[in-house]
């Protein structure tokens, strides 16, 4: 069986990632002119094949064939075949592991014995058992590459508040890892705290290079500098995916380079400064067509760092901060719900039926629209009962902060055909208008589709109930009172709950940790304003719009303290001092927003959030421009309902799940332990003596040094490109340690450069052409047709940046980043085609 070739595609990534090339030939062809062709393969699945062509054969010398698919009619049998570079399968057949996270700690397969947070320490236990654990590099076991040291630090404040942090490896100190390594006295270096320490594993830079090695890979351009080795990367997972996450860590984008089939590592920076050429003008008698592509749009990016010396425990195979056990502590439900001015603004159904929107951050297009529909929902239609009373048991109020009652409840069609009132009177006329005005719904048609509406307009009247005046457009709901008081009531409907009174000392020292959906704020003083307090802006706001309500004045000043919102919970918050001596936290409830979730043992419905989509794909707001000024909210029908009424289940599933969430305990349980000690060599004659100074000194300096321990030692820095609208903006954010954020950047550099001008160029040439290759090659198309050979060739710089800057960084330098964006089942020519 000959396999003559017909067309030959090789997609080339150059942003993350490897090749793929796809083959098409026909079997036992009876009239191709070999001396024209491409030649013939031979070869099975897993394997190189071999190309009869050498241009060929020299090309592909490094695919291997992966999958082969025959198709046959009456005249002809087909084959394609699909390849993958070597590399990009060796990167997927490869664990990378990290020892202490997902690998036994002392370089073996299988541990099962002690693990001590501070054997690493220089003072740690001579024992058996609680020795270092081997302080190697990355070996690979089969298909397990085993990477990373162990490390034990701690991070803590010197008695003048100066944060420090110390890192042990094999009980010596790694100080490219530590901050603020001076300040620490060479006592304290010496006999450190050891139940203090915590555990950390990954590698460095250096080694990450190692790790690909192992693999049987060269790999180029890794940044070679002092910082590398202040930065340990903990990612773990195939080859590939780890590649990836260090390349976006590191801003810097990864291919495989098709000739020497290394790793190249290219600074994105530098990537994007690549020039493509021009050939629309080339003079070359082989092109046959070619095109050249300008972009103003440019793929720039906002890079920030933030760095800090306190880093919170991630999992509970870390040691915790200190010997400390948890302790509970209780916060209480302050009923704001029972209150008189709670209760007349809003009711529990005019609430909840607007739940859904802000929970899952719908927009105010969304909000107008599904206001202005549940106002007509009020009106009794000509057959049917109220859709209002029918979802929600009755009609919905808003008072003063929104009403703005519809006068006409009619259902209006566009051209008045069907004997319904029309928006535009006269088939013709209506048919014109919608021509030179066609709806901005996607895939609809007023005429077409049967749209109907809803007139918005009100009459004015007095508070004896009689009009004042013509009627008006009714107002946008997202401009109105009542979005605003929504807005800020919904993140505190989950419940505002507040502790017991305690004193300075025990709250100066209370470090909450697990507090699960409960954002803890504090702690306060009990003569404290809730309006005088910045962290509590968002509870401020909320009683600032009860208490004008309540005094229906605008200027009105709420002067509520912390002491009045503990009162308020009838003995339920502990209080045994008085208002200046009296230290609270606040705990706001957040309601999680909603999500699929899997149904219940119980057989409960799933979570699944509400699909607010239809209002903006089946729903439009529409002014006519005759001489009347009107303003209709319409559309056509959606899973064969009118759309009027999918808004009004809508609401009434919203408010189902509203008061489901609302049901909070009246008092929840959170632990908290005792803040970290500080470092400090003193004995025990000096710390009486610095605890006799403390006592003397004034309460503003006593509250300073309890508070020491509070206090982050963090660092911010942005990096971002001068404004252009043409700019396509891509956010990086990373953090971490201090140090490693200042080594990151140094690493990075800037990627700010305005004058980065994307570009792409495609070529037809007659006959067969293999070009060199460079970065910015992204397909290459060589085909056979009637005229004989030809060969395309396509060079992009826009997608040089690398797609997915998307990753996370935890606070102990883990990193999440996918390898690419682009679908691994597509072939060579799918990839071309679509240009990706």
């Amino acid at each position: 069986m000959r396999e003559s070739i017909t067309k030959l595609d090789l997609n080339f990534t150059n942003a993350g990632g490897g090749h793929s090339a796809s083959v098409t030939s026909i079997v036992d062809a009876k009239n191709i002119d070999s001396s024209k062709g491409l030649g013939i393969v031979i070869g099975n699945l897993g394997e190189i094949n071999s190309f009869s062509n050498d241009e060929l054969q020299s090309l592909m010398n490094n695919y291997v064939c992966t999958e082969i698919t025959t198709n046959a009619d009456p005249t002809k049998k087909t084959i394609s075949r699909k390849y993958i570079d070597k590399v990009s399968l060796t990167l997927e057949s490869i664990i990378v592991l990290v020892r202490g996270v997902n690998c036994p700690p002392d370089n073996t397969l299988n541990f099962n014995g002690p693990f001590a947070p501070f054997a690493e320490v220089i003072n740690a236990p001579r024992i058996k058992g609680l020795e270092p654990f081997p302080s190697v590099g990355p070996e690979r076991s089969g298909s397990i590459i085993k990477a990373g040291k162990i490390y034990n630090f701690e991070t803590a404040a010197k008695f003048d508040g100066t944060k420090i942090s110390l890192y042990y490896n094999n009980r010596t100190v790694k100080d490219e890892l530590c901050l603020n390594l001076g300040s620490i006295t060479q006592n304290y270096k010496s006999d450190p705290d050891l139940s203090q320490y915590n555990f950390r594993g990954g590698y460095t830079l250096k080694e990450f290079g190692d790790i690909v090695r192992l693999a049987g890979i060269p790999i180029v351009g890794l940044p070679q500098t002092e910082a590398t080795n202040s930065i340990i990367f903990e990612a773990t997972g195939t080859l590939g995916s780890v590649i990836s996450t260090v390349a976006s860590y590191l801003g810097y984008y990864w291919y495989v380079d098709p000739v020497t089939y290394s790793i190249r590592f290219i600074n994105s920076q530098e990537a994007a400064t690549l020039q493509i050429r021009d050939y629309t003008n080339s003079s070359s008698e082989n092109i046959i067509s070619s095109s050249f592509t300008k972009s103003k749009r440019s793929n720039l990016i906002v890079n920030t760092y933030v760095g800090t010396t306190e880093k919170p425990q991630d999992g509970s195979d870390r040691s915790n901060e200190n010997d400390d056990r948890p302790k509970p502590v209780f916060f209480k439900r302050i009923p704001f719900r029972k209150s008189e001015a709670f209760k007349n603004m809003l009711a529990y159904k005019e609430m909840g039926v607007f739940f859904g929107i802000f929970n899952q951050n719908e927009g105010t297009d969304v909000f107008d629209k599904f206001t202005y529909i549940l106002m007509h929902g009020n009106a009794k239609p000509k057959d049917g009962p109220v859709p209002n009373e029918q979802r929600i048991g009755r009609k919905l109020d808003f008072g003063k902060l929104y009403d703005y009652t519809p006068f006409n409840t009619e259902v209006w069609s566009w051209s008045g055909a069907d004997g319904k009132p029309s928006v535009y009177g006269g088939e013709v006329n209506a048919k014109k208008v919608n021509k030179d005005n066609p709806t901005e719904l996607p895939n609809l048609d007023r005429i077409d589709n049967k749209f109907r509406y809803k007139l918005l307009k009100y009459k004015p009247t007095n508070d004896e109930g009689k009009q004042t005046g013509t009627a008006k457009i009714m107002p946008r709901p997202s401009g109105s009172p009542l979005y605003e008081y929504l807005n800020t009531y919904f993140p505190l409907a989950g419940g505002v709950y507040i502790t017991n009174a305690y004193s300075d000392y025990k709250t100066a020292r209370m470090s909450f940790q697990n507090t699960g959906n409960i954002t803890v704020l504090g702690p306060f003083r009990g003569d404290k304003k809730v309006r005088e307090i910045d962290d509590l802006s968002m509870l401020n706001d909320w009683i600032q719009l009860l208490t004008k309500a309540k005094a229906d004045k605008d200027n009105a000043q709420s002067d509520v303290t912390i002491m009045d919102l503990a009162e308020t919970t009838n003995g339920n918050a502990k209080v045994s001092r008085s208002k200046e001596k009296a230290h609270f936290f606040i705990g706001i409830r957040n309601i999680p927003a909603l999500e699929k979730r899997n149904a219940g043992e119980d057989g409960a419905e799933e979570d699944e959030p509400l699909d607010y989509a239809p209002l903006q794909e089946y729903l439009e707001l529409f002014e006519p421009t005759n001489s009347r000024r009107q303003l209709f909210i319409g559309g056509s029908k959606f899973t064969n309902k009118e759309i009027f009424d999918y808004v009004y289940d809508l609401a009434e599933k919203s408010y189902h799940k509203y008061i489901d969430s609302i049901d909070g305990k009246k008092s929840i349980k959170l632990k908290y332990i005792r803040s970290k000690t500080r470092v400090n060599d003193k004995d025990e004659d000096g710390e009486e003596a610095e605890d006799d100074a403390v006592a003397e000194s004034s309460d503003a300096q006593q509250q300073l040094n309890e508070l020491f321990d509070k206090v982050e030692f963090k660092s911010y820095k942005v990096d971002s490109p001068p404004y252009d609208r043409t700019n396509k903006l891509t956010l990086s954010s990373v953090s971490g340690s201090t140090i490693e954020m200042e080594k990151l950047k140094q690493i990075k550099g800037s990627l700010v450069n305005p004058n980065i001008r994307p570009s792409s160029s495609s070529r037809t040439l007659y006959g067969l052409h293999i070009p060199t290759f460079t970065p910015t090659i992204n397909n290459l198309s060589i085909s056979v047709g009637s005229g004989g050979i030809t060969t395309t060739i396509g060079e992009s710089t826009l997608s040089l940046i690398p797609p997915d800057q998307t990753f996370s960084i935890d606070s102990f330098g883990n990193t999440n980043a996918r390898k690419g964006n682009i679908p691994s089942t597509f072939s060579a020519a799918q990839r071309n085609f679509f240009k990706l």
